[in-house]
């Protein structure tokens, strides 16, 4: 493509043609014409007058429907898959030749220079004042080309390139082929049985004391509250679980039936698919004999390359088999590996109390099918699926839609070197679940109203009943070394001063250890639970008790507002206000610098306590990732390269809800992913960082890609 003409074909000017040699192109173009040709890549200008192509023609980019007349120019590259001529044009100028639909290649293309490029979203800083105003000769596309929703892309009218084309000759069958939305089911049969649980063979050799795995405390934000008033306060409900035990031998841990759906579209090739096969030999390293692996792959279609396989020592040539047949494909249909690879874990004829399922992409989702019925079978089942969208192109909105919906989460791999600590943290928290189905309800005093609950991400569901008086929260897993903490905001009616008023209390709490025997239905109640929290009511005489707070309720306080800030911000950001997101994070920032200086303390809005030297310090280390990542936020949004190209779509997205839901797995995308990283998954994520390939290259795979060319980082 070097921008002169061709010899073989002079240019065309497409303005200059008229409706009736549009219709011509057209017939000439479409697959099942008349004559049955094959189009000539003739470009199909937008007349003014109405009309549009036969239904259920789409462009296969960006899905809005292609009109003859009265909508955007049209370009047939030769196979009969139509699409716009200024989609095509951005395809091409980021190097991607070959159909979308087909892989065929596309033709080689000369536009005249005063082609402006793609378009872009009017609004935008950077577009000319003419394309921002959108007047009547620039026509919106009737989709967004990307971000459903958001503003449309204005095409200029007035600057439709001028194309020269050589098209290759007709091959074939040219219609669309049918988009797969079946896949062959899932024959349990081909699983290996699992061994019985024997003596010699047990799960987990020894199990610890079940009332020992979590310890549940209360505190409430203010230390006195005076009588006099009506008042709110929020109470912070803390969940740490105990320390991880020794992992070092695979029967000190409940065994795993784990499922990697692997996307295997053309833009994988190379370095990515040698990225992945070498994680997933990692993870069959690490994996026991009593844990199965289970490989799915997609593309417009899904293959199951592998059942549920045990991790013998006998199965390893088995299982790199498995990894070897996977290769590059066609388009990328998530929803249909998600449904196979849910259909895998729901049919088991026998279980491994822990299961998950590994999503692995880099692209968008062709073909939009629904994948909400696969996520919520996999939500009821209590199996989590952890999301990796690798580069800058994949769907992060989709794929933390997925994980938020069970107990997995999102992991962001900007680069080929950041997904292997990624999917080793994954694997770590997998290997480190300390228990399932966690149930608290909490109970209220008859004069204290509970008006809302953050309980944080990862499938954890919280509902206020008895007209704020009960509370139930359920969270999916927990798992070892981790804390949670729930904030619950109460309204306090007035009492006397000088009494301590009764406010919550913890009236059950249960759950499923994870080291359970396979079959077993056990259940844990937690025996140990804490007092009734009291509020101080005192007599209202002015003093700063009245408005004293406590340090570690207030650093929940200030998580829980940054993590709203970021995801507040990011939806400025998507609708490119990026001068408004900034004007949301500021103040967060500043507000939590003040809280690690000091400078707002002993004020009418900030008394704290404690003030020893340990609590002091515990809050400059609890604050300095949640300043870094809202400083970090603000840098990613302050711009449309920033945000949209610069990957700063898929940071927040997975920011906010790291900061929410108190978990990561991934070390490498936040400041604040290590402070919520356990210390199984940090150990995971080393090991797979460290990894190195037969002949010293970092990840490589010398079948897939050149010896070392993984040894430095590379954005995708």
């Amino acid at each position: 493509m070097n921008g002169e003409p061709s010899s073989a074909e002079p240019i065309k000017d497409v303005n200059a043609m008229d409706v009736e040699s549009a219709k011509v192109s057209r017939a000439s173009a479409v697959p099942g014409s008349e004559n049955g040709a094959t189009g000539g890549g003739e470009t199909v200008p937008a007349a003014n007058a109405g009309g549009s192509s036969s239904a259920g023609d789409e462009c296969y980019i960006c899905l809005a429907k292609m009109q003859l007349r009265g909508g955007t120019p049209i370009f047939n590259p030769g196979c009969g898959h139509q699409l716009h001529m200024m989609c095509f044009a951005d395809a091409f100028a980021k190097g991607i030749k070959q159909c979308g639909v087909c892989k065929k290649d596309l033709p080689d293309i000369a536009i005249n220079a005063d082609y402006s490029g793609p378009p872009r979203r009017a609004g935008s800083p950077n577009l000319p004042p003419a394309i921002a105003h959108a007047p009547p000769h620039h026509q919106p596309l009737t989709t967004p080309r990307q971000n459903h929703g958001h503003a449309p892309y204005m095409v200029p009218q007035h600057r439709i390139p001028n194309v020269v084309q050589n098209v290759p000759a007709s091959t074939g069958n040219n219609h669309h082929p049918r988009h797969a939305t079946q896949f062959t089911p899932h024959n349990p049969e081909h699983d290996d049985a699992l061994p019985e649980a024997t003596q010699d063979t047990a799960m987990v050799v020894d199990r610890a004391d079940p009332q020992t795995l979590l310890r549940l405390s209360l505190e409430a934000e203010h230390v006195s509250i005076p009588g006099d008033q009506d008042a709110s306060t929020t109470i912070a409900c803390t969940i740490q679980a105990k320390p991880a035990p020794s992992i070092e031998h695979h029967s000190s841990r409940p065994p795993c039936d784990l499922v990697a759906v692997l996307d295997r579209s053309g833009s994988m090739a190379g370095a990515k698919l040698a990225a992945v096969k070498e994680t997933l030999r990692f993870m069959v390293e690490e994996m026991g004999e009593n844990d199965r692996l289970s490989l799915v792959a997609f593309c417009t279609s899904t293959e199951e390359l592998l059942p549920l396989v045990r991790v013998t020592q006998a199965n390893k040539q088995r299982l790199e088999d498995g990894i070897t047949r996977l290769q590059i494909g066609g388009g990328t249909n998530i929803a249909l590996g998600l449904r196979l690879g849910v259909d895998i874990i729901s049919k088991r004829r026998q279980t491994n109390t822990v299961k998950a399922i590994f999503l692995m992409t880099d692209g968008q989702d062709t073909e939009r099918q629904d994948w909400r019925e696969a996520v919520a079978t996999a939500a009821e089942l209590n199996c989590p699926i952890y999301c990796f969208g690798f580069g800058r192109d994949h769907d992060s909105t989709l794929l933390s839609d997925i994980s938020g919906r069970t107990s997995g989460s999102f992991n962001y791999a900007e680069t080929i070197d950041t997904f292997r600590p990624a999917m080793g943290g994954a694997l770590g928290a997998l290997s480190s679940q300390c228990v399932q189905n966690l149930s608290l309800l909490f109970i209220s005093a008859t004069d204290v109203t509970i008006t809302k609950v953050t309980s944080g991400g990862q499938a954890c569901q919280d509902v206020i009943e008895q007209d704020g008086h009960a509370v139930s929260v359920k969270y999916a897993d927990i798992i070892y070394d981790e804390r949670k903490v729930v904030l619950l905001e109460a309204k306090l009616g007035r009492t006397f001063g000088g009494v301590s008023q009764p406010v919550l209390k913890i009236q059950e709490a249960s759950f499923r250890p994870s080291d359970a025997p396979r079959e077993s239905t056990e259940r844990t109640h937690l025996t140990a639970l804490p007092p009734t929290l009291e509020i101080d009511r005192t007599v209202n005489d002015g003093g700063s008790a009245a408005r004293t707070r406590r340090r570690p309720v207030v650093r929940e306080i200030m998580r829980v507002r940054a993590a709203d800030a970021i995801k507040a911000a990011a939806q400025c950001a998507e609708r490119s206000a990026y001068a408004e997101a900034k004007e949301l994070l500021q103040p967060v920032k500043t507000d939590l610098e003040n809280l690690v200086l000091g400078a707002n303390e002993n004020t009418a809005d900030l008394c704290l306590t404690p003030n020893d030297e340990a609590t002091l310090t515990a809050d400059r280390v609890y604050y300095a990732p949640l300043i870094g990542d809202i400083t970090t936020a603000i840098n990613r949004m302050s711009s449309y390269s920033s945000y949209e190209t610069g990957g700063g779509r898929h940071w927040s997205n997975e920011a906010s809800t790291t900061i929410s839901a108190q978990r990561s797995t991934n070390p490498n995308t936040t400041a604040s992913s290590r402070h919520y990283q356990s210390i199984t998954s940090r150990m995971y994520s080393a090991r797979s960082s460290e990894r190195r390939a037969p002949g010293g290259n970092t990840g490589g795979d010398a079948t897939d890609m050149p010896p070392g060319s993984l040894s430095l980082p590379k954005p995708f």
